[in-house]
């Protein structure tokens, strides 16, 4: 019992320290990937009525397009703080009333049902009390992944991710080739199989947008491939390596913001539980420490 009290007392002291670390020493390199959709607005609510005290809230809500039944997660101030689910049409809503009122940076970003994660939306807020923010239209690009990460002139490479269901994909190769639309299934999910015999022996980084009638979503590039000498498949990020919890490549304080989040909580995603045992505990943050990358 009293070795679990130095451990909680451990991590609290850890994440603090480490987060000021963070915000110190270590510049946001998160660029902001925001459509000209998006809006940003404040309401301020009326005062009460009648005879009861009420103390103002503060609230801010997000909303927009991601994919089918989707994970959604907040970060406040580069650290996981909320988490929630798109409908199966790929909307999503999220109102957060827990907040004071204060400058935060928020980020949002997508995860689809392959683990896929979208590009970063970034948000500098100030937040006041008794004023609701709102920030609506966000429409996340597609996800993207190619299955060679280098691949022999004259195969095909398959290039697929999800996007909203029955969403027009543009996909393009190189500025100065034509480009593919490809329409998402019902799912969301879509696939082009590239011819290489015409392309030159070079890197290629595709980049995909969604339209839906006259909305188009920002753009994602971020998946490569090599056409060469040789066939080399890929492999998945979360695949090869098992810390990174939000498949960015990389082994840092998010993925630690996320497992001290569901530390000692019920009901966590199956990839969180590093160790394959009964809860998150050190053994869990040990493999963390194994693999980090900053």
């Amino acid at each position: 019992m009293e070795a679990e009290k130095k451990f909680n007392f451990f991590l609290q002291t850890i994440g603090t320290w480490v987060l000021i670390w963070f915000f110190v020493f270590t510049p946001f390199s998160i660029r902001a990937q925001i459509s000209d959709l998006v809006s940003i607005s404040a309401t301020a609510l009326p005062p009460p009525r009648g005879s009861v005290i009420l103390i103002p809230s503060t609230a801010l809500t997000f909303s927009g397009r991601a994919y089918p039944n989707s994970r959604i997660i907040i970060l406040k101030n580069g650290q996981f703080f909320f988490e929630t689910k798109a409908n199966s049409k790929a909307d999503f809503f999220v109102s957060l009333t827990t907040l004071e009122p204060n400058n935060y940076k928020f980020s949002i970003y997508g995860e689809d049902n392959f683990d896929r994660i979208s590009p970063i939306f970034n948000f500098d807020l100030i937040l006041k009390r008794n004023v609701t923010t709102t920030i609506s239209g966000i429409f996340l690009p597609p996800t993207i992944e190619v299955d060679k990460i280098e691949v022999l002139k004259g195969e095909k490479v398959k290039i697929f991710g999800q996007t909203v269901p029955s969403g027009l994909v543009t996909l393009v190769i190189d500025s100065v080739l034509p480009s593919y639309e490809i329409m998402a299934e019902t799912n969301g999910v879509y696939q082009y199989l590239l011819e290489t015999t015409e392309l030159n022996l070079k890197t290629y980084i595709p980049v995909v947008k969604t339209t839906i009638e006259t909305t188009e979503s920002s753009e994602n590039s971020g998946a490569s491939f090599t056409v060469g000498k040789k066939t080399q498949r890929a492999v998945k990020t979360c695949e090869s390596i098992s810390a990174d919890l939000n498949c960015d490549g990389r082994v840092n304080l998010v993925d630690f913001s996320i497992l001290l989040f569901w530390h000692k909580k019920n009901n966590f995603p199956v990839r969180i539980n590093l160790d394959q045992q009964n809860g998150i505990n050190l053994v869990d943050f040990s493999i963390m420490v194994y693999y980090w990358t900053g």
